[in-house]
C-alpha cells in the first residue's frame, strides 16, 4: 500500500508572517490570527492541495525557531483550543497537517534555560544543553558557555542525548498527535540533530501511527544518511530546487536532467525515496525574483509536479509574488497575505497548478513511476515516468522559438493531458508535433508499447538562431523500430552556463570560457557571494562561465580504487569537470582557509580531476611532467580569520605554496594571482561589499573585455 505522501500536493505557510504577527512576542492574551486560514481552505482545494506544512507554531520570542515552550501555541497565533479546532477543520476538508519540529535548539527564553540563568550550577537543567559549562562566559553575557546553532547564540543547542530532554520532546510530539491529530513533522536543521534522536522519534511516532511522516531539512550531503528505514522518511531536495530554476535561467536542461538521473534514474541513488520538492520557501528568494524569464514560470512548476517526489507550493507562489532576502532579514520572504488582495492578481498560474494537481491524481505514474531521461538538449528535455500499468512522457521547450519533434511509436494515438487533451495520431509509426515556445506537454499512452526517438523536424521553416556559444549535442536517443539514418551524437556532460540577459552581454567565443570553482558548504556564505561576483564580472566582459558549487552539486571527493590505479573515471561529474578544464581559458577558485589547506571537497577535486592525460602528461623517466591545459591564468580567492603575521611568519602561508608552487606552478599557467580577505569574523557589511568589489576588479584585470 502506497504511503499517503506519494499522492500529496503540499502547501507551505510560515504562520507568523502569513498572519502579520508582530516581530516580537508581546505576551498577554492570545490573538487568534491563524483563524484566517479557514478562509483559504477553498483556495487550497481549488489548487488540488491535500497537505499543509505549517512553519513553527509553538510559543517563541521572535521568529518561531526560538522556541520557549513546546507545549503551548504561540499567543500571536492563538491558543491550544483554537489550533485544535483549525486542525480538525483542515482534516474535515481532506487536508493533512504537518508541523515544524524545531528540536535542535531552543530560544534563550526557553523555561529550562532561564532556570540555568537564575540558579547557575544548582539548576537541574544544566545537562539539557549541549556542552554547557561554567569555565567561561557566553557572547551573550552569561557566566557560562553553551553551544549554539551555527554561531547564533540566541539559539541554544539542546543535548538530545539527555534522556530527560528526549522524553520532553517526544512528550510534546505525542501531545500534538493526540490533540491536533497531526500527520507528520518537518524537522528543522536536521543535519545538526543527533541520529539516535531521529531513531527514537521514528520508533515513537510509527508505533502510534504507522503512516506518520518525518521529513528533514537537509541542504547538502548524501540525503540517504537521513532518509532511510531507521530514521526519516524524506528530506528537502535542495539539489533539484537549485537545478530547476538554474536550468531555466541558464537555458541548460543538462543541469536538472543530470540531477534527476543521479537521484532517480536507472541506478539512481535515491530510487524509492519520496523527496520533498519545492521552488521556494521561507529561507530562499522567491521564484519570481530568481527566474530571469517570467515566460518560463509554468515550465518550472510543470517540472516540479512531474519529477519524482512530492511537490510543494510556498504561499503566494501561485501568484508569482516577489521577494528577496537581505543579509539581515527574511521578512520579504514571509509576507502577510490577504486572500481578497490576491484575488485581484492574475490567476493564470493558479489555474495551471490546479491542472497539474488534477493530472497527478489521475496518473499515478507521475507520483510513483520510475524516472528515465529520454532526450536532453540545452533548451529541450524529455523524460519518462513509468509503472507497469502506465507510461507518461513529459516534454519541455524553454526556447522562445517553436521546436519540432518526431516520435516513433506503436500507439494509435497519444494524448496531451496538459493542453486540452490534444490528440496526436500515429502516421505510419510516426507522429510529428511542434512544441510551442516556452511550453510543456504531458503525453499519455498505453504501457509497454512506446519506443521513442526525437529529431528536429527537418521541414520546419523556423530560421535557425545563432547561439551565443555552440550548442551542446543532444543526448543519444533510444533505438526505434526503424533505425535512424545516423546515430545521435554523444552528449557532453551537463554544465552550468548562465543564459544572457538584457543587462549582461552574451558569452563570446572570442573571449573564451572560464571555470569558476566554489568550495564552501554555505549557500549564503561570503565565499558564495565572491564566486557570484567573479562569474558576473566574467560575463560582463564577454566570457562564458562554468560556475560550480562543489558542495551543492554533491561532488564525491573520495577517489575510487579503480581511478587510483589509473582507470578512467566512471563518475559523470568528474568527467564533466575534466572536459571543461581541458577547454577552459582561465580558472578561478574560491574557498576558505581551513587549517592552512583547502576544504577536503576541493582537495578531492584536485585528486580526481587533475589527472594524467587531462592536466599533464608524463614523459620519459626523470623528466618533468608536461602541462596540457590551455588556460592562460588562474586566480585564487580565500577567506581567513588567521592574522597575516601568523599565517605568513609562523605557518609560511601554506595556501600560497599549495596553489602557486604545487598546483598551478606544476601546470605552468602563464599567470597566477591570489587574494586573501580577512578577518571574516567581525567584518562589517561595508567591508564585505568592498571585498566583493575587489574580486570583480581583480577578475576583470586578468580577464579583460575583448575588443
Amino acid at each position: 500500500m502506497e504511503h499517503w505522501v506519494n499522492s500529496a500536493v503540499f502547501y507551505h505557510i510560515y504562520p507568523l508572517g502569513f498572519c502579520g504577527c508582530p516581530e516580537y512576542n508581546p505576551g498577554g492574551e492570545p490573538v487568534h490570527t491563524l483563524g484566517k486560514l479557514r478562509d483559504w481552505i477553498p483556495h487550497l482545494k481549488d489548487l488540488g492541495v491535500n497537505a499543509l506544512y505549517l512553519g513553527p507554531v509553538c510559543q517563541s520570542v521572535k521568529h518561531g525557531y526560538d522556541t520557549t515552550d513546546y507545549y503551548q501555541i504561540d499567543c500571536r497565533l492563538g491558543d491550544m483550543d483554537s489550533f485544535a479546532a483549525l486542525c480538525d477543520t483542515l482534516h474535515e476538508n481532506g487536508i493533512r497537517v504537518v508541523l515544524d519540529g524545531v528540536f535542535n535548539h531552543v530560544g534563550r527564553g526557553f523555561w529550562a534555560f532561564r532556570d540555568v540563568q537564575e540558579k547557575g550550577q544548582a539548576s537541574p537543567y544544566c545537562g539539557w544543553f549541549q556542552n554547557l559549562n561554567f569555565g567561561g562566559g557566553s557572547p551573550m553575557g552569561d557566566p557560562f558557555w553553551y553551544e549554539s546553532w551555527g554561531g547564533h547564540y540566541e539559539l541554544v543547542k539542546l543535548n538530545l542525548r539527555n534522556p530527560e530532554v528526549r522524553d520532553h520532546l517526544l512528550g510534546a510530539v505525542g501531545m500534538w498527535m493526540d490533540r491536533f491529530h497531526i500527520d507528520g513533522l518537518r524537522l528543522d536543521a536536521a543535519d545538526c540533530v543527533d541520529f539516535d534522536f531521529f531513531r527514537a522519534l521514528k520508533h515513537y511516532t510509527k508505533s502510534r501511527d504507522p503512516e506518520f511522516w518525518l521529513m528533514g531539512e537537509i541542504i547538502h550531503g548524501d540525503y540517504a544518511r537521513w532518509a532511510n528505514p531507521e530514521m526519516l522518511d524524506s528530506v528537502t531536495n535542495y539539489e533539484c530546487w537549485k537545478g530547476n530554476w538554474s536550468a531555466h535561467n541558464s537555458k541548460n536542461y543538462f543541469e536538472i536532467a543530470h540531477s534527476l538521473n543521479r537521484q532517480f534514474g536507472p541506478g539512481g541513488i535515491y530510487r524509492g525515496l519520496c523527496l520533498y520538492n519545492f521552488t521556494e520557501n521561507h529561507d530562499v528568494d522567491r521564484l519570481a525574483s530568481t527566474l530571469t524569464d517570467p515566460a518560463l514560470l509554468e515550465n518550472v512548476y510543470t517540472l516540479l509536479y512531474t519529477m519524482p517526489g512530492v511537490p510543494s507550493i510556498y504561499y503566494g507562489g501561485e501568484w508569482a509574488i516577489e521577494g528577496k532576502r537581505t543579509p539581515h532579514s527574511d521578512v520579504a520572504l514571509r509576507p502577510c497575505l490577504e486572500l481578497s488582495e490576491m484575488a485581484k492578481r492574475d490567476q493564470g498560474l493558479c489555474r495551471h497548478l490546479s491542472t497539474l494537481s488534477r493530472i497527478r491524481r489521475a496518473f499515478p505514474a507521475l507520483a510513483i513511476g520510475d524516472y528515465e531521461n529520454i532526450v536532453i538538449k540545452n533548451e529541450q528535455l524529455i523524460f519518462r515516468r513509468a509503472t507497469p500499468e502506465q507510461r507518461i512522457y513529459v516534454l519541455f521547450n524553454l526556447s522562445h522559438q517553436e521546436f519540432g519533434l518526431e516520435f516513433r511509436h506503436n500507439e494509435p494515438v497519444l494524448q496531451d493531458v496538459l493542453n486540452g487533451d490534444e490528440i496526436y495520431h500515429n502516421d505510419g509509426g510516426r507522429t510529428w508535433l511542434v512544441m510551442p515556445p516556452c511550453s510543456a506537454k504531458i503525453l499519455v499512452g498505453a504501457p509497454d508499447r512506446f519506443t521513442w526517438a526525437a529529431v528536429e523536424h527537418e521541414s520546419m521553416t523556423i530560421p535557425p538562431q545563432a547561439p551565443a556559444e555552440p550548442e551542446k549535442p543532444e543526448a543519444p536517443v533510444p533505438q526505434a523500430e526503424t533505425p535512424a539514418p545516423e546515430p545521435a551524437p554523444q552528449p557532453e556532460p551537463p554544465v552550468s552556463q548562465p543564459a544572457p540577459s538584457p543587462e549582461q552581454p552574451a558569452p563570446r567565443t572570442d573571449a573564451g570560457q572560464v571555470l569558476v570553482l566554489l568550495a564552501h558548504p554555505g549557500r549564503d556564505s561570503l565565499n558564495a557571494a565572491m564566486a557570484q561576483a567573479a562569474a558576473d564580472a566574467l560575463r560582463a566582459n564577454g566570457y562564458g562561465v562554468w560556475l560550480h558549487d562543489l558542495c551543492a552539486e554533491g561532488f564525491d571527493p573520495v577517489m575510487p580504487a579503480a581511478e587510483a590505479s589509473g582507470a578512467p573515471t566512471q563518475d559523470p561529474l568528474v568527467l564533466q569537470y575534466q572536459q571543461e578544464l581541458a577547454k577552459a581559458d582561465g580558472i578561478v577558485v574560491i574557498h576558505p582557509n581551513w587549517w592552512g589547506q583547502p576544504p577536503a571537497i576541493l582537495t578531492g577535486w584536485l585528486d580526481r580531476v587533475l589527472r594524467e592525460r587531462v592536466a599533464y602528461a608524463l614523459p620519459k623517466a626523470g623528466e618533468e611532467p608536461a602541462p596540457l591545459l590551455k588556460a592562460r591564468a588562474a586566480l585564487v580567492f580565500n577567506t581567513s580569520n588567521t592574522p597575516a603575521p601568523v599565517e605568513d611568519a609562523a605557518y609560511g602561508d601554506p595556501l600560497q605554496r599549495i596553489w602557486q608552487n604545487c598546483v598551478f606552478g606544476l601546470l605552468a599557467l602563464p599567470a597566477f594571482d591570489r587574494c586573501i580577505f580577512r578577518p571574516v569574523s567581525g567584518s562589517t557589511p561595508e567591508m564585505r561589499t568592498g571585498w566583493l568589489g575587489e574580486v570583480a576588479s581583480m577578475v576583470s584585470a586578468y580577464f579583460p573585455k575583448m575588443r
